[in-house]
């Protein structure tokens, strides 16, 4: 019996009624009581039918879901809707939905319909939590599906499952000139073609209304028409962005998820400053490499880089060497961008093997230490000799200290100013605090008063602290169509 009952999906209820009618069926026959035998018949058809009911509905409900949208941005709002559809022509029992969230999270967004129609398709819809960057599933769904007097229960799971891409944290930085290099027509950096020599490839020939200064006499004397030399011509040299994944590079500070996760993480401080810098390059039409540990990217579409950052995670890689050749493959035309985390003795003679010229090697040197460190002025100076060393190869350092705000060290890197604490200055921090300030006092987890609106565009190239809150990962729903959330 139990076996049965077990594949029939009957409750204790359920159970407890097929036995009591077959038990009185027993004893009508016995007696001789007709009454009984029928009042038996009536108790054992009760559970059976609605068996039957309950699983024919549990073969005829399919669904559906959609993400919206797919690939967001930092502190983005992402709506899942889940639709239940019955192809049967008669109605369904009540349906209790069950969507599993992304993990980390063990919980699961709840709902229940009372029925569904033939032929009937009902939706709904709920909002994730913010989440941090990575790449996140969403489901199975599971459905059970119970008769209206309660005494069998089936339970159906749905093998489907759907992938959010969350892209890390963007900041604004400051509209500043690149060093050597270009960003627009009337800020283009330039180098001379042949101004003196007799390179032909710098060379063409007169036109009309050419200035006569530009006559180059020797190739006019050598070919016997007139030559003149090519005008200044912008340099497009490449940019190289490094990023540091060396586990062993980066602190991390324990701690709830209400926090930026860049407060409390170097490693995340230094994937958003990364996607940032990137960001900013293809604005100003840079052409760019990213070296992610020894992973080369031909950043030729900016959300190639976001989406790569998007997983990025720690490397058990032992030092910058490997990462330092792959950077330098680029040639020496090339003006690379380093976040550096904490430098070993190897990883700083590989960054500092060679000099580099003035204005081509910028690094953001990260105080790792200061993420974990209740006093992080009593931290900086584990990274001066690294700052020393790297200043004298020819880089441009700036170190970067916990808290830091990403826009006010881009513009000290970029400037040459270097200001004790990596661009945590009074102001920066004052800044800063009255963000987070408005994160913590603003309420999470609220439903969207209109979830048919489209979410947020991506191409915007920050996200304000609010947005950065990562409150716990319970859903809010949005709407039921009819259904009801316990």
């Amino acid at each position: 019996m139990s076996a049965r009952t077990l594949r029939l999906g009957l409750t204790a209820r359920g159970s407890a009624l097929l036995t009591a009618g077959i038990t009185a069926l027993v004893c009508g026959v016995a007696l001789g009581q007709r009454d009984l035998v029928r009042v038996a018949l009536l108790l054992v058809a009760a559970p059976l039918v609605a068996a039957v009911v309950v699983n024919r509905s549990r073969l005829s409900v399919a669904s559906s879901r959609s993400v919206t949208p797919d690939r967001a941005a930092a502190g983005q709002q992402i709506i899942v809707r889940v639709a239940v559809r019955n192809d049967a022509l008669l109605p369904t029992g009540a349906l209790m939905l069950e969507d599993r969230l992304p993990k980390p999270s063990t919980q699961r967004a709840r709902f229940t319909l009372a029925s569904v129609r033939g032929r009937e398709e009902r939706s709904l819809a709920y909002r994730l939590p913010v989440m941090s960057r990575g790449r996140y599933r969403v489901g199975p769904l599971s459905m059970r599906l119970a008769d209206p007097f309660g005494l069998v229960e089936r339970t159906r799971s749905f093998a489907a499952v759907s992938e959010v891409l969350v892209l890390p944290t963007l900041d604004t930085l400051p509209d500043l000139a690149l060093p050597g290099g270009w960003d627009s027509a009337h800020q283009a950096g330039s180098h001379s073609v042949g101004s003196h020599g007799s390179d032909d490839a710098s060379i063409r020939g007169y036109r009309y209304g050419d200035d006569l200064r530009k006559v180059h006499w020797r190739s006019t004397a050598r070919l016997g028409s007139m030559m003149v030399r090519q005008e200044e011509r912008p340099w497009h040299g490449r940019t190289t962005l490094l990023l540091d994944t060396r586990a062993g590079a980066h602190r991390r500070l324990p701690t709830g998820p209400e926090l930026d996760p860049r407060e409390t993480d170097s490693f995340e401080w230094a994937v958003s400053a990364t996607a940032s810098i990137a960001q900013y390059l293809h604005r100003k039409g840079r052409p760019l490499d990213v070296v992610i540990g020894t992973a080369k990217i031909a950043a030729h579409h900016p959300g190639a880089v976001l989406d790569q950052l998007a997983t990025v995670e720690l490397s058990e890689q032992g030092n910058l060497g490997d990462a330092m050749a792959v950077a330098d493959a680029a040639g020496p035309d090339a003006t690379m961008i380093a976040l550096f985390g904490t430098l070993d003795e190897r990883s700083l003679h590989a960054a500092t093997s060679r000099h580099r010229p003035a204005g081509s090697a910028l690094a953001l040197l990260i105080d790792s230490p200061s993420w974990t460190s209740r006093s992080p002025i009593g931290v900086r100076e584990q990274t001066r000799p690294a700052e020393v060393a790297l200043t004298a190869a020819g880089w441009r350092v700036q170190r970067v200290s916990a808290h830091t705000a990403i826009g006010d060290v881009w513009a000290e890197l970029l400037s040459g100013r270097s200001t004790p604490g990596g661009g945590d200055g009074p102001a920066a921090r004052e800044r800063r605090d009255a963000q987070y300030a408005g994160a913590r006092s603003q309420p999470s987890g609220a439903a969207a008063d209109d979830p048919s609106q489209s979410p947020p565009s991506l191409s915007a190239p920050s996200l304000s602290a609010p947005s950065l809150s990562a409150p716990s990962l319970s859903p809010t729903p949005i709407a039921a169509g009819n259904g009801h959330r316990p």
